[in-house]
């Protein structure tokens, strides 16, 4: 059974029993009924496309914030260094930003993500860089605007992962689920529990699609 979103929005996901996936590919092993099992009545006050959102926002804001972070050193610092640091970032936000997971920053990011952003920056500084002729930085820029685009890092960083880990796209989820949650006033002690079974039911839908 799929199941989509309502009228009225943009198709941001499509939900099925396997979980729900964007249509940019992000793939969540958490459906709706398991939200309305663990956390009753929330999605009565959150709905479904902006806890989604604000997920998708945060999955992708490795890419878009070490694009941005890349760009700024490229001026500043020798590109070598740029490029070290970026991977270091890149690495240390793709993995442990759920820990940092709020409520707000999801616009943001969101508006991070878009291609006018990313395009206006890069280009901004990727030109100021041939006109003062630094063409190690240009190219290094240039290779890594393509690299992040097509989130190949995140592709690498996933081989490195263990499968048997809840995938970081669930746990992005399950902060923020937790995050609304606490909003409502959930008591510590539920909100505990529901960390735990969401986590326990993320894995094993993704058990089941392999």
């Amino acid at each position: 059974m799929v199941r989509h979103e309502a009228r009225g929005t943009d198709q941001l996901f499509m939900e099925t029993k396997m979980g729900i996936v964007t249509r940019t590919g992000e793939w969540f092993h958490i459906t709706s009924d398991l939200i309305d099992r663990y956390v009753p009545g929330l999605l009565d006050k959150v709905s479904m496309h902006v806890l989604i959102k604000d997920a998708r926002a945060w999955v992708r804001s490795s890419d878009s914030l070490s694009l941005t972070l890349l760009l700024g050193m490229l001026l500043y610092l020798n590109p070598w260094v740029a490029a070290t640091a970026t991977l270091a970032f890149h690495w240390l936000w793709y993995n442990y930003k759920s820990a940092l997971a709020n409520r707000w920053l999801g616009t943001v990011f969101s508006f991070m993500n878009t291609d006018g952003y990313q395009m206006v920056v890069a280009l901004v500084v990727l030109s100021l860089l041939g006109v003062w002729a630094e063409y190690l930085a240009l190219g290094i820029g240039i290779a890594f605007f393509f690299i992040l685009r097509l989130s190949l890092l995140n592709k690498l960083w996933d081989r490195l992962t263990s499968t048997k880990a809840l995938a970081l796209n669930d746990r992005m989820l399950k902060m923020l689920i937790v995050k609304y949650a606490m909003k409502e006033n959930l008591a510590p002690r539920e909100v505990q529990s529901m960390e735990r079974d969401l986590t326990d039911a993320a894995l094993k839908i993704k058990n089941k699609r392999k």
